[in-house]
């Protein structure tokens, strides 16, 4: 194979067996099939990607909960639910209370 390496961009690297360049997260040549960073790695930074992502998304929804709990609470403070309770009665019943 020829192992004279070729230009390369900013974010790649060159394989250490055609001298191809490819990307530096890349764990297997797509030019010669070797290996060029260990398996596990690759999996541990895709798993700590995962885990900011799940931080984040509970954090939004928690702070969606505690925006919808507030608004919930502003709601009920603006409504006389005594009276609403007795003119619901008072439909259903046919009375006032």
């Amino acid at each position: 194979m020829n192992k004279e390496p070729t230009s390369k961009k900013e974010d790649e690297i060159y394989c250490p067996e055609c001298g191809k360049p490819i990307k530096r997260n890349t764990v297997i040549c797509p030019f010669c099939g070797v290996q060029v960073k260990e398996l596990k790695t690759s999996i541990k930074n895709e798993r700590q990607r995962m885990s900011k992502k799940l931080i984040v998304l509970i954090v939004i929804l928690v702070v969606l909960f505690i925006g919808a709990v507030i608004g919930f609470c502003i709601f009920l403070g603006s409504i006389d639910w005594a009276k609403a309770v007795g003119d619901f009665l008072g439909r259903v019943w046919g009375s006032e209370y």
